[in-house]
């Protein structure tokens, strides 16, 4: 895995992650992307252009809560299909009244001719930027998720029993608020969490505030 520059991590939990006040809150990374559902096209197009991120979680248009993530090659797939576009005064009514929608053999065929797009490859026409992409339809219903307040060491273990690339962090509201990757578990393994490095973080994370 270190050869894919995705960092090893050993069974048994660093030091660092055993500290009794180390919560997901104090290691996570906030420079994340959630993109809400519907979302329009011109939007989501920009998004891909201004990061690298290879996993979106997606949230609900209304309240942010998660609905589920969903992969970059998909979302180019999905760009490059403009019968699934739709207009936004179509908004309100039912779920698939007045769009079109990809089936999963069609959504993989998608992503196959679209191997070699990359984002600044793909051409919009006249209105589409305006227009609608409903991507709750093909999001992973259930990515693994952490609570914000979960400890560390218990965040490690999911990694090793999993075998997971990174760990999407929610508020007591189901909505994303972080995420932790191999790298920032990496980190504990060099160079520890000295006490004095754990009350920093706790109090750059006291913004969060869980709701019950």
């Amino acid at each position: 895995m270190q050869l894919r520059e995705i960092p090893f991590l050993e069974e048994e939990p660093p030091d660092g992650a055993k500290h009794t006040n180390l919560r997901a809150r104090n290691i996570m990374r906030t420079d994340f992307v959630a993109i809400p559902s519907p979302v329009k096209v011109g939007q989501l197009l920009s998004i891909l252009k201004s990061c690298d991120d290879v996993d979106f979680p997606v949230v609900a248009h209304q309240g942010g809560r998660l609905v589920g993530s969903i992969e970059r090659p998909e979302l180019i797939a999905l760009l490059t299909r403009r019968e699934i576009f739709y207009n936004p005064d179509l908004e309100g009514k039912a779920e698939g009244d007045g769009e079109d929608t990809l089936t999963y053999t069609e959504l993989d065929a998608a992503r196959r001719e679209a191997r070699d797009v990359g984002p600044e490859g793909i051409k919009l026409e006249a209105g589409d930027a305006e227009k609608m992409l409903r991507l709750s339809t093909y999001v992973q219903i259930a990515p693994h998720t952490f609570e914000g307040h979960g400890s560390v060491e218990r965040a490690y273990e999911k990694f090793r029993t999993l075998g997971l690339r990174s760990l999407l962090v929610l508020d007591g509201a189901s909505r994303p608020i972080g995420v932790i990757s191999r790298h920032e578990l990496h980190l504990l393994e060099e160079v520890g969490m000295a006490e004095e490095v754990v009350k920093t973080r706790r109090r750059e994370s006291c913004r969060y505030t869980a709701i019950s």
